[in-house]
């Protein structure tokens, strides 16, 4: 499973099969927070 996370320096988008995380780009971010609103108030 994928999630979104948001470190104290990043977000990121986390494999939860592996446990690795990628850093999102600044246009992803705002995707993410376009497709998921509640994203905004984190």
């Amino acid at each position: 499973m994928y999630y979104i996370s948001k470190y104290k320096d990043c977000w990121a988008i986390h494999n939860d099969d592996n446990g690795h995380s990628r850093k999102l780009t600044d246009q992803e971010v705002a995707r993410a927070k376009q497709e998921f609103p509640v994203l905004k108030d984190l």
